[in-house]
């Protein structure tokens, strides 16, 4: 499963007011093959304790899911804590005997409650879907938890574990996933 879709790589700390991050994601998508996937994001501080984030994915050589959300952090100490609301349009595509075919697109919600200090954080998260898509693997609601560390300041790695719950499938899995970043 891939990291670049199923990662969260949202701490709890939002953006100052006008300051900017952008976030680079490479990663491995293993659904029956390895596929190399790259993320990339922005965010952006809009105001008191609020940033917005825009991102792309993509399975190379085609764009998987574009996406925004808003963050807001609601305890801002020693601990931090955080609300993300956001939303995705992902189109998967099958590629077989050299031919590449574009399924339906899916349109998703995406909330996390994040809890964490300068270094560290711990999410619980959703994605709901908001259209059916062919495969249920993409179509099913999921739950999990996500447990990062962030190592520099204005450039960075950020390393990210999560354990998802596929809630039709009843799939449990692992997501282990690294980020660079610049502020």
């Amino acid at each position: 499963y891939g990291c670049v879709m199923y990662s969260l790589n949202e701490s709890s700390d939002v953006m100052e007011k006008g300051e900017t991050e952008i976030m680079l994601t490479p990663g491995i998508f293993i659904p029956q093959t390895a596929i190399f996937e790259l993320g990339i994001k922005a965010r952006h501080g809009i105001g008191h304790n609020t940033d917005l984030g825009i991102g792309v994915r993509s399975l190379f050589p085609l764009l998987e899911e574009i996406y925004g959300d808003f963050k807001y952090q609601f305890l801002k100490s020693d601990y931090r804590a955080s609300f993300l609301l956001g939303a995705s349009f992902s189109r998967f595509y099958v590629s077989g005997a050299g031919n590449i075919k574009f399924e339906t697109g899916l349109y998703s919600l995406h909330n996390a409650l994040i809890l964490g200090n300068k270094s560290f954080y711990l999410a619980g998260r959703s994605i709901i879907p908001l259209s059916k898509y062919a495969s249920s693997f993409y179509s099913e609601p999921i739950f999990g938890i996500s447990f990062g560390g962030i190592i520099g300041n204005k450039f960075g790695i950020q390393q990210e574990f999560s354990y998802l719950y596929f809630s039709k499938t009843k799939i449990f899995q692992p997501v282990i996933c690294f980020s660079f970043y610049k502020r």
